[in-house]
Formats: C-alpha cells, sequence, structure tokens
C-alpha cells in the first residue's frame, strides 16, 4: 500500500502526527499488523517481542527540515520521535500493545536480517514467547534517479544483474517486510499454521579481514555460513537454493561466490545443483529491509516449490524441493523438525 494512504484513524493516531510521521514507520506499523493478523495472532495476548529496522528517514532530512515552521510549531523533540530510527520498534510495541523486548537494529542492509536473528534468539531465551521481525526502507531521494559515479555501487545501465557477466552495480528501491517468529512446540500447540521452520540462524562480524569498510571478506562470510549450518545440523550438499545478497556489484558478487563456492562446492563435488538467487534483481536494494524482504522470497519458494526468475536474467523459474536458505537455514515443515 502507498504510504501517502496511511490509515492513521484505524491505528489511533492524529492527522498531525500521520503527516510529520516517518513514512518507513507509517509503512512498518501497517505490515506488522498485517502481519499478526495473518498468523492469527491478537496483538497484546502473548509476550511479543519487538525487533524492527527502518533506514535513515529521508522524509525528515529531505522533506520535513526544509519547513522551519514546522519546528517552530512543533519542536525537534516530537520531529524526532516521529522520524528516527530509535524510536521505530518502541512506537509500534507501544500502537499495538506488545510488551516483550522491543529493538530497533540498524546494521545497513543487513538490519531486517540481524532483527530476525535477534528475534529468534530471544525465543530461544524465553525473553518472549512471540516475535516480530522485519524492517522498512522508502528512498525518497531515488524517485528522481540518481547521478552514476564510477567506482559507486549504483549500475551505469539502470539494472541490477546479480551474478551476471554484464552486472555493474544495484538500483535502490522501496520496500518493507516482517515475519512472524514463535517456537515450533508452542505452535503446534497452540494449532498454528506452520509455513517454515528456522533451524538455525548465526550472525558475525570479520573485521580487519574486510576488503574495505563497505566491502567484507571472503572469510568472513564463510565462517558465518559455516556456523548457520552447523547450528542447524545440515549438510550443505543437502541445499538446493541460497538466496543471496547479490548486489550486481563486480566486487560485492564477486567476495559472495567466492564464500559460496568454498563452503558448498570446494570439498566435495555437488551431486545435484544448486540455485542462487537474489531478489534485488526484481525489486532494487531496499536496504534496511532487504534482508527480510529475501526471507520471505525464500519461504514463498519453499511452500511453491518454486524459484522465481531473476529480472533481465537469462535463468528460468524451476520447480524442485527447497530445503534450506542461507543466513537463516530454513526446512519445510513435515510435522517434526
Amino acid at each position: 500500500m502507498p504510504f501517502e494512504e496511511f490509515d492513521a484513524e484505524f491505528f489511533g493516531i492524529t492527522g498531525r502526527d500521520a503527516e510529520l510521521m516517518d513514512p518507513q514507520r507509517r509503512l512498518l506499523l501497517e505490515c506488522v499488523h498485517d502481519a499478526l493478523e495473518d498468523a492469527g495472532e491478537i496483538p497484546g495476548r502473548l509476550n511479543t517481542g519487538t525487533y524492527l529496522a527502518t533506514s535513515q528517514s529521508e522524509y525528515l532530512l529531505l522533506h520535513l527540515a526544509s519547513r522551519p515552521d514546522l519546528f517552530e510549531t512543533f519542536g525537534a523533540l516530537l520531529l524526532g520521535m516521529l522520524n528516527g530510527q530509535d524510536f521505530s520498534a518502541t512506537y509500534i510495541a507501544y500502537k499495538l500493545d506488545l510488551q516483550g523486548p522491543a529493538l530497533n537494529i540498524n546494521t545497513a542492509c543487513s538490519s531486517s536480517l540481524v532483527a530476525v536473528h535477534q528475534g529468534v534468539s530471544a525465543l530461544l531465551a524465553h525473553e518472549c514467547d512471540l516475535a516480530i521481525a522485519g524492517g522498512a526502507s522508502i528512498a525518497l531521494a531515488h524517485d528522481a534517479g540518481y547521478s552514476f559515479q564510477a567506482g559507486g555501487i549504483h549500475s551505469r545501465a539502470g539494472y541490477c544483474r546479480p551474478f551476471d557477466a554484464d552486472a555493474d552495480g544495484t538500483l535502490p528501491g522501496h520496500g518493507a517486510a516482517v515475519v512472524v517468529l514463535k517456537r515450533l512446540a508452542d505452535a503446534l500447540r497452540d494449532g498454528d499454521e506452520v509455513g517454515v521452520i528456522i533451524a538455525a540462524t548465526a550472525t558475525n562480524n570479520d573485521g580487519t579481514r574486510k576488503v574495505g569498510f563497505i566491502a567484507p571478506s571472503v572469510s568472513g562470510q564463510m565462517d558465518v555460513i559455516r556456523e548457520a549450518l552447523s547450528l542447524a545440523d545440515v549438510d550443505p550438499q543437502a541445499i538446493d537454493m541460497i538466496e543471496t545478497h547479490g548486489t550486481g556489484t563486480s566486487l560485492g558478487d564477486a567476495i559472495e561466490f567466492s564464500a559460496l563456492r568454498e563452503v558448498f562446492a570446494a570439498r566435495a563435488p555437488r551431486n545435484r545443483p544448486l540455485y542462487l538467487g537474489a531478489l534485488k534483481a526484481n525489486v532494487g536494494h531496499t536496504n534496511s529491509a532487504a534482508g527480510a524482504a529475501s526471507l520471505v522470497k525464500a519461504i514463498l519458494s519453499i511452500e511453491r516449490e518454486m524459484i522465481p526468475p531473476m529480472a533481465r536474467s537469462t535463468a528460468s523459474t524451476s520447480r524442485l524441493p527447497c530445503t534450506a536458505f542461507r543466513g537463516p537455514v530454513l526446512k519445510r515443515y513435515g510435522g517434526r523438525v
């Protein structure tokens, strides 16, 4: 739903506050509500943790900041609380009566997937009995396009082609994605419809091993993939599909592909295809929402036994029994773990 169609009255928000609120938070609030409704969960019934991410508010920087009258009338404090990244999770928890931990996760484009990891960890530690995790990103500045810069991450051609010989960068995009997490035993006890099982999650940081501050290392990616597989007790040979970060940049894709090759193909020849997916080819780079959006794509691929094609790629849609996903390792639900 376009963020300008936000139903403020439904959430008990005044028209004034809605107009002053970051559109990312409006969109995220609607997504969290819809996700809980789709999961059959009543807000406030269970101790619910809220783990969410938004990108830096371009609405504040590009729209509100050019209106000194708004700062004079409402004050910087109110505008900061309605637009600041530090308040998204706690604000949504307040509006929906979610009384578990509420954490704002800000780790750039990994934010919403780290939020999923935090939600899983909180459930395992019994810090909450239900967890909401995800993110939203709306890049208002890029609606008018961007200026290509040699050596930058944006595509000269205006296409994102991950792992393609013609790849020359990524594209900005808008998006939001939220998932509802619950311990499997509790979901079965409550008669919930279980989509997929997250067998394990892992997160790390490669420190000074990075190629540069914004470019990861091969070894760091290998470490976190192997940790997730080890925790999930999954053989790399059993994996059919990996939903990648896949920015379409020559450096980033090369590093990611090298790490995947070392983990999944270097030690033993594969006896089955391994499919790589990258949502950014279809929707662009959604920054803080990118990880959760890719997770939703992987879940749908498992449920429908179909891997959607990447836009402007020669790959075709394939049907196969998807069993796992890099980052969180996913398994099809079959009645038992």
